[in-house]
């Protein structure tokens, strides 16, 4: 988070009241103003903290640092800075020799400016500080959509910075599988990146192994491709159910058939027998007859 720019401040030997914009000169026209030799180069993560400057040795009459034209955060040993603001993620030691930066974002990245005064010296030190914030990316989440024929793969990482892009390591021929989107989006309120890359997958030649696709140092876990699965399987074993139950089905059908046949034998010769006769007290009367003639 940022402050408001800096209100009219005093400096020693001075009664008067400078804004903030004619900080540098007054330096200048009373001190002799030395520039280090080479930025200092800090270093912190989103969320983190730093110490973004320290001064070894010495005590100090006044410390100023600012960005820009933007007060940051500072401290004269004679005349308090109750007009200036410092930014809320700041804080100053005890003994005023080093400036602590905490829950850091991408906004904070960038150069800063250091003014210090030791010990009553006329000469005037100032610092240049660079401060680079970076975020690692998340472990880039694999999804995978295939149709028995190719694999469409997505591979997905968010909330990192600097932008980067996602690479693919696949053993084997780049025939197989080629990139064919990647997308590098930022997000409007954090400053971080997120990136979605996807790639074509031929499974002509099978299966795919030891997969990998990874954000600068952070990689995701390693994935197969063109794998055959439950779902393939079920291409062979619906066929086979189905013959089956076709061929039981008709097997029944010819029981059933074969069953109404034999009733209809059946009935047919019992009718044959009763219209000729033939059941048992027929054949009895008929020999009793005869036995009497």
């Amino acid at each position: 988070m940022m402050a408001t720019p800096c209100k009219p401040q005093c400096f020693p030997n001075q009664r008067l009241s400078f804004s903030l914009p004619s900080l540098v000169m007054i330096i200048t026209w009373l001190f002799s103003v030395t520039e280090s030799a080479a930025p200092i180069t800090v270093k912190g993560e989103v969320g983190g903290n730093v110490t973004i400057f320290h001064l070894n040795e010495g005590p100090v009459e006044f410390f100023y640092f600012q960005r820009g034209t933007e007060y940051v955060n500072g401290y004269h040993s004679t005349k308090p800075l109750n007009d200036s603001v410092p930014w809320p993620n700041t804080r100053l030691s005890e003994d005023k020799r080093t400036l602590y930066m905490y829950n850091l974002n991408i906004s904070h990245s960038g150069n800063y400016e250091c003014y210090v005064n030791k010990n009553h010296e006329r000469d005037v030190i100032q610092y240049i500080v660079h401060l680079n914030v970076t975020a690692k990316y998340t472990v880039p989440e694999v999804k995978m959509n295939c149709n028995g024929l190719s694999c469409m793969v997505t591979c997905s990482s968010y909330g990192g910075y600097p932008k980067n892009s996602m690479s693919w390591s696949i053993p084997g021929s780049q025939k197989v599988w080629k990139e064919v989107d990647s997308n590098v989006t930022e997000d409007p309120n954090t400053m971080m990146m997120n990136i979605v890359s996807t790639a074509y997958f031929n499974c002509s030649n099978g299966e795919l192994q030891h997969n990998r696709c990874s954000v600068g140092e952070v990689t995701s876990d390693m994935f197969r491709v063109c794998t055959p699965s439950s779902t393939t399987g079920n291409y062979y074993v619906i066929p086979i159910a189905t013959s089956a139950l076709v061929g039981i089905s008709i097997i029944m059908a010819l029981l059933l058939l074969w069953k109404c046949k034999k009733r209809r034998t059946g009935a047919v010769a019992i009718d044959v027998r009763q219209e000729w006769g033939m059941d048992g007290q027929t054949e009895e009367e008929v020999e009793l007859k005869n036995t009497a003639s």
